[in-house]
């Protein structure tokens, strides 16, 4: 009798990861069991409803961030996460995710630009239950609310995260903008050589994104991936940002990671979109960027929105090839960007960083590389990179990862 419990015990302990690796993978991306719930038929008055829609989206964010490769499907989890009707994402239905210490948004689906932010509403509910949460791992911490008039109920849950981290998911709160708080946030005093009220012509342009570059690697390899995420809130003011000057940041794959004045774009794709003249700008933006080595610039000219002159606008809503196609407006940019080799970020493709003027008139220049000889980038860029490349190693011995 006791041999043959000992056999079962053991039998139960070999098909319990292999229980556990098929309930995984039963929640790709795409993929919803038929008794899981979605954000489209949550009752958001329901507890039971607003917890089973958190629980079914930690077995989909544990598919993603368990993977060896787990960048690429983190990233599609985090765009599926932020897109209306998809199966996280309905009208006022929407997740927010948190650092493992919960003072800091990654990811606001309803407020894109509250990410960095923290939650402060008055009332105080988001804040008690992502502090239950951390002390209650992997234990689902639910409580009723009211906003608006509506009786709602809100869930928060601790995960592991990948490479030894933690995350803080939030289901069924929904809040105003003016309840998110940024004083946490201290943004580095560090003014560039050139800034965006320097930017006026070719020359300042190229050096103001080759001062970004420097500055976001330099962030990179000496504070790590938290400060990265405060750079987000804090590149969308001078003197990273003044008037029609902003930076964006993207991976040659089509995935917006940064933009400095519409947070909206942020992890979704430009692949569909074209200018007025049918040009599909992220195509022509990846051309540029393959042409040249690692910290090299080249400028790209296409339309766009340009952000102080409210008569180009476009209703990208009305696009008749559907969301994301059109240009957001009709106004020439020249745009410079300078590729970031993925050594020097940690993640598993290049990057470009990039800024854009509005010039009169079309320059006749295209898609000119600068090189590798700038002052800003050229002796430097070498030893923050190898500095980069150091630091990244010494951070997988120890199993840590950046937060994406």
């Amino acid at each position: 009798m006791k041999k043959k419990l000992i056999g079962a015990l053991i039998f139960v302990a070999l098909l319990f990861p292999i229980l556990i690796a098929h309930q995984v993978r039963a929640h790709e991306l795409d993929n919803h069991p038929n008794d899981s719930i979605v954000a489209s038929s949550v009752n958001i008055s329901s507890e039971a409803d607003v917890k089973a829609l958190l629980e079914h989206a930690m077995k989909h964010w544990l598919h993603a961030a368990l993977r060896d490769d787990y960048i690429p499907p983190v990233l599609d989890f985090r765009a599926k996460l932020r897109e209306e009707g998809s199966a996280w994402k309905h009208k006022d239905v929407y997740l927010i995710r948190m650092t493992g210490e919960g003072d800091s948004i990654i990811l606001h689906p309803y407020h894109p630009a509250g990410q960095s932010g923290s939650l402060n509403d008055p009332a105080g509910i988001g804040q008690m239950l992502i502090s239950r949460a951390l002390e209650n791992p992997e234990v689902p911490q639910c409580a009723p609310y009211s906003f608006e008039g509506k009786d709602r109920w809100a869930c928060a849950m601790q995960v592991p995260s990948y490479r030894g981290g933690l995350q803080v998911f939030v289901s069924g709160f929904h809040h105003n903008f003016e309840d998110l708080s940024f004083s946490h946030i201290e943004c580095d005093p560090f003014v560039p050589e050139t800034t965006a009220a320097d930017v006026v012509d070719d020359e300042t342009l190229a050096a103001f994104v080759r001062g970004a570059v420097d500055y976001y690697i330099r962030v990179l390899t000496t504070q790590g991936g938290e400060a990265v995420l405060r750079t987000r809130v804090c590149m969308r003011q001078p003197p990273w940002q003044e008037g029609s000057i902003y930076l964006f940041r993207s991976a040659l794959s089509g995935r917006v990671i940064f933009h400095g004045l519409s947070p909206v774009y942020e992890d979704a794709t430009w692949e569909n979109i074209e200018d007025k003249t049918g040009k599909k700008i992220f195509k022509a933006l990846r051309d540029v960027a393959n042409a040249l080595g690692p910290f090299e610039g080249g400028y790209l000219e296409y339309y766009w929105d340009d952000p102080a002159d409210p008569d180009d606008d476009v209703d990208v809503e009305q696009c008749p090839k559907g969301p994301l196609t059109c240009a957001p407006g009709t106004s020439l940019k020249r745009t410079y960007l300078v590729r970031m080799p993925k050594e020097a970020t940690g993640l598993d493709e290049d990057l470009f960083f990039a800024s854009g003027i509005y010039p009169e008139e079309e320059s006749g220049g295209c898609n000119l590389s600068t090189g590798r000889g700038s002052k800003d980038l050229g002796f430097m860029a070498g030893l923050i990179l190898i500095g980069t490349i150091i630091l990244l190693a010494n951070k997988k011995k120890r199993g840590a990862g950046c937060r994406i």
